[in-house]
């Protein structure tokens, strides 16, 4: 690094012969912070059965007939272990695979060893129909009964080329084209809309052409070019203003230009680490490291590791940033068990804790969380490993059921449950419909018999939502609204029984204008940049001011600072006084504090969830309880202070809470559920004159704040007023083309939870989640959470799967957030912009584009790696310092990586089939 600290390994073989090893196998491997892996025991055939890791687990493999790996064990220290179990075939082939809680997955093959189908525990199945080149030409998902709930088809041409996909029988389809070398040139999806890209000799991607909005536009345009290093060089946007990047020898991003957030500078040291960012305006930030390499310390924000030998050994222990202090502890498995975060000049207390199931079902998966207030959630779980029922008990209060008799769409999402209050003489459920493409049509709003209503959506054939109906009692047609879209899928309309609102955007996106019943408002958008300069309604007109960076500074009556992390940190003129934000190292807001020196402080759960508020005195106000993401549950503190009060949270297609109902007699105490699709209205907080119901949170990831009209939304504050951000997206394009825009101008469709990139939740929404999930569990649990750069890594490690009851998937989604603002400061725009342009040309047919160059570059970068170890294991057997073992069929028969590695790459990025019948020396 900077300093010349170098990062090394050192590597310990064994020089004699037992009955666990033999002469050169890897006895242990030390890391530049002293952490060392030991490999304690081998097999006859050399591979490793028992590896002890620097946190004290120790990792069994039981090998069978020709190295198939029958079981893996993780034990740690204490002894408890968790075991997942492989059965095969005579021919080799993998046909069940039962994790440590029971629950399994069994596959089928044909007699040409092709997998077509596979079935769960429950007996939820997945069939694939393949084609005389093994293609999936035909997907079919099943319940218990055999009864069809999701399928698809496919076609493929001669060169096994994705040419349509089908979600339904009544799916019209999308088509797909490809030049001579197998680029995608052309997407048509279901209303023949064509978006087109154009590439260079190379194979890179020049050009995007993205349909008309309308049928007098043009296509807009998105120009891409290259460094002759093959490094994307600048791209243009729509209306043709661009951003440059400068990339070094090494392949380093060192600056950005950008119409929108100005230059932003990047340094780094020998290692390839990122060391500093200076912006526009001045700020600079600095990242630190330790000799692993792992971030210690970004900004004023600092990042402390457990030592060699504990539970928490590489996982972060604690956090100390400009709210307070975080510490992390955790089990011997490595889960974290307890979160202490102390907040503010007073040291406010807030201590989150989780517990796992070591029995049945419930094995390594949360089986209780426990909030500040003490109020705790007890989870169980059914033959599947899922959820099954969540209670909440209250400090000194009884056990009461929160939800219960959960069920779920086949390898998907949730689909229903029984709420606490039910009973047999009064029903209470809540239960959600998906069509054959696995999309929710129907979903209720409150209780049917306390004017509650059942919502259905509609879906025209490119899966926008163009209605919204409901029945249910005699003024549920009142929330009926109709929308409409323009060529991009912009919402361009929506009509409801008492407004009508619509709106025009410029090629990039921008909101150009609202016509909100007989009024019209237009916005000005700088022809510079993206940024919104003026606005004449509604409400007050505004003038729009930024700081070099493009973060709104003042709209005429609000002003807004900016801390050195280049977050809100203050808000003055709007009539509240001065008010101010903290922020810790995961740049979540913790504090808010107004002029009069009240504050609010806020706890996250590991998946980025705001669970709870809290007064000045570290009193609760509210905590709200997740299930899969989604709000079920918010517990209010009692005004007369003694006790606690649960309520009932409906949300809706995307997770977002529209009416909270009270147990006691299912009547509503708050409703959002008229709301127009950018979330502008403000709910009704006492629709039943039951008394004022507070209740601030909106889309997922947001927040309401009083002071500004904004909501807070993670990493970004958006303003439904406009349908955008206020500051530009931190992640530059990769979140998008116009860097503050919203979820593509399509709120019905789209979420942004972390306010960096929107997540399609409804008609992108396919089976391939919930499969994805299982498979993720059963490799080994929340490998993700090392996803979006250096810190992600390090924060997924803090808990892998904690959480993921009530919070969704924790470890990958908490390192996805930190790990953004390192992916910032790395500049990681450059490696996933093409692949992700391509990618986005349809939003519900992501199967058959070709990889991304970031997806090919760890392709490769796998391949090289399995194939050094083989080859050089193939050369320590010659030299006769290994014992000899078979790994012929690996490497093809060659002895340099690049050939190798080819065998093991897709074709699409430039691998190929290993023939075998042509073998080098």
């Amino acid at each position: 690094d900077a300093n010349g600290k170098a990062e090394s390994s050192s590597m310990v073989y064994y020089a004699d012969t037992s009955a666990s090893h033999h002469p050169g196998d890897l006895a242990s491997v030390r890391n530049s912070v002293g952490e060392v892996t030991s490999y304690l025991e081998y097999s006859d055939d050399g591979l490793p059965t028992k590896i002890r890791y620097p946190s004290g687990q120790v990792v069994e493999s039981e090998y069978g007939p020709r190295q198939r790996l029958v079981s893996s064990t993780i034990r740690d220290a204490s002894g408890r272990a968790e075991t997942t179990r492989y059965e095969y075939d005579v021919a080799g082939q993998l046909i069940r695979m039962t994790a440590p809680d029971g629950s399994a997955l069994e596959y089928t093959y044909d007699d040409a060893h092709r997998l077509t189908g596979l079935r769960d525990r429950a007996g939820n199945s997945i069939s694939f129909t393949l084609d005389a080149m093994g293609n999936a030409i035909r997907q079919e998902v099943k319940d218990p009964s055999g009864k069809l709930v999701a399928q698809s088809t496919r076609a493929f041409d001669a060169l096994n080329r994705l040419q349509r996909e089908q979600k339904s029988a009544s799916d019209p389809g999308a088509r797909f084209e490809y030049d001579a070398v197998g680029n995608l040139t052309a997407s048509i999806d279901q209303l023949a809309r064509v978006s087109k890209g154009t590439y260079d000799t190379f194979n890179r991607l020049i050009r995007q052409t993205l349909p008309a909005a309308d049928a007098a536009g043009k296509p807009a345009l998105i120009d891409y070019a290259y460094t002759p290093q093959d490094q994307l060089a600048s791209v243009i946007d729509p209306r043709r203003l661009p951003t440059r990047y400068v990339v070094n020898g090494l392949g380093q991003q060192t600056d950005l230009s950008s119409p929108d957030t100005g230059s932003t500078h990047t340094q780094f040291d020998g290692a390839g680490n990122v060391i500093a960012t200076l912006d526009g305006a001045g700020r600079k930030t600095a990242y630190r490291y330790d000799a692993a390499g792992r971030v210690t310390g970004i900004g004023t924000s600092t990042f402390e590791y457990g030592a060699a030998g504990s539970s928490a050994a590489a996982r972060i222990t604690a956090m100390t940033d400009e709210t307070g202090k975080t510490m992390y502890g955790y089990d011997g498995m490595g889960r974290l068990t307890r979160k202490e975060q102390t907040s503010g000049p007073v040291s406010r207390r807030f201590v989150t804790a989780y517990t796992y199931g070591s029995e049945g079902s419930a094995v390594g998966h949360v089986t209780s969380m426990t909030y500040p207030s003490g109020n705790r959630i007890d989870v169980t779980y059914d033959s599947n490993g899922k959820p099954s029922s969540l209670s909440l008990t209250r400090p000194g209060a009884a056990r009461a059921t929160i939800l219960s008799q959960i069920t779920y769409q086949p390898f998907g999402a949730v689909r229903s449950w029984l709420w606490g209050n039910h009973s047999a003489g009064s029903s209470n459920q809540y239960e959600r419909q998906f069509d054959l493409e696995n999309r929710i049509v129907s979903y209720p709003l409150g209780h049917l018999k306390a004017v509650g209503a059942t919502r259905t959506l509609s879906y025209d054939a490119a899966g926008r939502i163009v209605a919204s109906t409901h029945a249910g009692n005699a003024t549920s047609t009142r929330l009926d609204q109709r929308y409409s879209y323009d060529g991009r899928d912009r919402l361009i309309g929506f009509t409801s029984a008492t407004a009508s609102q619509r709106f025009e955007y410029d090629a990039n996106g921008n909101r150009t204008k609202a016509v909100i019943g007989a009024n019209s408002y237009s916005n000005t958008i700088d022809p510079r940049s993206n940024r919104l300069t003026a606005t004449s309604g509604p409400g007050p007109a505004k003038r729009n001011t930024y700081d070099a960076t493009g973060n709104l500074i003042n709209d005429g009556t609000v002003r807004y600072g900016y801390g050195s992390n280049a977050r809100l940190t203050s808000v003055s003129g709007s009539g509240s006084g001065v008010v101010q934000y903290r922020y810790n190292g995961l740049d979540q807001r913790i504090i808010k504090s107004g002029t009069a020196g009240a504050s609010t402080y806020f706890v996250y759960d590991e998946a980025g969830h705001m669970i709870g508020e809290y007064d000045t005195a570290g009193t609760p106000l509210q905590e709200t309880i997740y299930f899969e993401g989604i709000p079920v549950a918010v517990i209010k503190l009692r005004t007369a202070g003694a006790g606690e009060n649960a309520y009932y949270v409906y949300a809706d297609h995307l997770a977002t809470p529209r009416v909270i109902t009270r147990a006691s007699d299912n009547k509503m105490v708050w409703r959002w559920d008229g709301a127009n699709p950018f979330g502008e209205d403000p709910p009704d907080e006492n629709p039943n004159r039951l008394g004022a119901f507070a209740y601030n949170l909106r889309f997922p990831g947001q927040y309401y704040d009083r002071e500004t009209n904004l909501h807070y939304n993670y990493y970004r504050d958006y303003d439904p007023q406009t349908g955008r951000y206020v500051q530009s997206d931190p992640i530059g394009l990769d979140g998008g083309i116009n860097t503050y825009g919203y979820v593509g101008g399509n709120p019905l469709t789209f979420i942004d939870p972390f306010g960096l990139d929107s997540t399609c939740m409804s008609a992108c929404k396919a089976v391939g989640g919930g499969i994805g999930g299982a498979a993720g569990y059963y490799g080994g649990g929340a490998a993700g959470g090392t996803v979006g750069g250096v810190v992600g890594g390090a924060l997924g490690s803090i808990v892998p799967g904690a959480g993921t009851v009530v919070g969704g998937s924790a470890g990958a989604s908490a390192g996805a957030v930190i790990g953004s603002r390192a992916g910032l400061a790395g500049g990681m725009f450059a490696g996933t912009a093409i692949g992700k342009a391509v990618g986005n040309m349809v939003c519900s047919s992501s199967e058959g584009y070709p990889p991304s160059k970031e997806e090919c570059d760890a392709q490769w970068e796998d391949a090289k790696k399995t194939c050094r170890d083989i080859i050089y294991e193939q050369m320590q057997q010659r030299a006769g310092r290994r014992k000899k073992r078979s790994v012929k069929g690996v490497t093809g028969g060659y002895t340099d990586v690049d050939s190798c590695a080819k065998g093991l790459v897709s074709e699409e990025c430039g691998g190929n089939n290993v023939d075998y019948s042509v073998r080098k020396p």
